[in-house]
């Protein structure tokens, strides 16, 4: 299986080289990144400790933000080095303060591996979520540095979980300690012998959280809704979401207006949405000056990265995008602020959103029948969105505080990590 693996993998790179050559851009920024990354200067400063974190892409990274801020509270003068295997999470926080060196992940080749691991001398390893790459698990294990997973799910559909996956399986014996998610995860872990587990949560609640405390008004985005009676907001949105949702946008009930964020805000994609919509017109918030009236105006394109969390605050009703393609996109940050939400099918891999469909607060829809039908009804039950929201909060606050039981795991088994 070994060799499988490494034969899939060399063909994969080669996908992504070629890629990179005909101009597509992940491909390119991916090969170009990793080049970045090899060269990278990562000096050691040998009295800090150096805990490193490796995340998929950008939602992985909010699930390791909440432990690498309680870390660096806790003592700052801890060295984080941050790994993306995406650019859409690269990109994104390239900039990101309190890493002392952000790049992403090279390519999982075991020569390629040992040489990075010799270079960074990480202390201590996190892999986030579901990232599981067997080359550098075995060297990080042949090294014997501890490697950790956060905020793990496990699920029977898994390679680990199968007849022939046992070469997987075994990759498992790299980890010193599993945090998980849910019950569900430490069973099918018992299940393969691997007792070395917690339930700690899902730190993105802890995340979330903290991200409600400090919203801040948004003046344009105030301006906009003031005339409103009702928001909906759509996070994420890919034309997929937009087709299901545009009978109902061309014909807004009067009073509503709606904030349109695509999960692309490239020129193309937004060109595109605007056809979408076309014969109506929408502002785009990229061209607003603070003399704007949108008093008048009913859609609003949010072309800026970085809103999403904020405008979520301002919504009636959330419609969260993915869920009509490829997968469901964070739907705990607009559920902190106690609304009801609404998201396509696919939703076999999203705990949470199954979690928040049993407590009646989100609701799955597979039309754009069916979602025009749930939130018109959504709308004109003010007592319904209100009980929701009592709801969600309670749930949410019962459900945070993985950071803390994993911050007191880590200072008893590492007391020196916090002298």
């Amino acid at each position: 299986m070994k060799v499988i693996y490494n034969i899939g993998l060399w063909v994969w790179e080669c996908i992504l080289s070629i890629g990179a050559t005909f101009g597509k851009t992940k491909a390119r920024q991916i090969i170009q990144g990793r080049k970045y990354t090899l060269s990278l200067p990562i000096n050691r400063n040998n009295s800090s400790k150096r805990l490193w974190f490796h995340c998929a892409s950008l939602g992985e990274f909010e699930q390791a933000r909440p432990l690498i801020e309680a870390l660096k509270k806790r003592q700052p003068s801890i060295e984080i080095l941050l790994t993306f295997y995406s650019p859409s999470g690269y990109e994104y926080r390239k900039n990101y303060a309190l890493a002392t060196h952000i790049a992403y992940l090279p390519a999982d080749y075991s020569s390629i591996m040992q040489d990075w691991v010799n270079k960074v001398e990480p202390d201590i390893v996190f892999f986030v979520k579901y990232e599981f790459w067997p080359n550098l698990l075995q060297v990080l294990q042949d090294n014997s540095i501890p490697t950790y997973l956060l905020s793990g799910v496990f699920r029977k559909d898994q390679l680990f979980f199968k007849w022939y996956g046992q070469f997987f399986k075994k990759k498992l014996n790299s980890f010193e300690y599993f945090f998980l998610q849910d019950y569900k995860s430490q069973e099918l872990l018992h299940s393969l012998g691997y007792t070395n587990s917690n339930v700690t949560g899902d730190t993105r609640f802890d995340r979330v959280l903290e991200n409600k405390k400090n919203i801040l008004s948004i003046p344009l985005i105030d301006n906009f809704v003031s005339t409103a009676t009702s928001v909906l907001v759509v996070g994420s949105c890919w034309p997929e979401d937009v087709s299901i949702l545009l009978p109902f946008i061309k014909q807004l009930p009067t009073g509503v207006k709606c904030i349109l964020v695509p999960h692309d805000i490239g020129s193309n994609s937004i060109l595109r949405l605007k056809r979408q919509i076309y014969p109506l017109s929408a502002a785009q918030y990229s061209e607003l000056t603070d003399d704007s009236t949108l008093h008048e105006t009913s859609i609003l394109i949010v072309d800026t990265m970085g809103m999403l969390s904020t405008l979520y605050h301002y919504a009636t009703i959330v419609h969260v995008g993915g869920a009509f393609g490829k997968g469901l996109h964070n739907i705990l940050e607009p559920a902190v602020f106690g609304v009801p939400i609404v998201f396509g099918p696919n939703i076999k891999k999203f705990q949470e959103a199954q979690w928040m469909i049993s407590l009646g607060c989100a609701f799955s829809v597979e039309s754009a029948k069916e979602w025009e039908m749930k939130v018109r009804a959504l709308l004109q039950q003010p007592e319904t969105r209100a009980s929701i929201k009592i709801r969600l909060q309670n749930a949410i606050e019962v459900a945070s505080g993985a950071t803390n039981k994993i911050m007191k795991q880590l200072e008893d088994s590492y007391p020196d990590l916090f002298i």
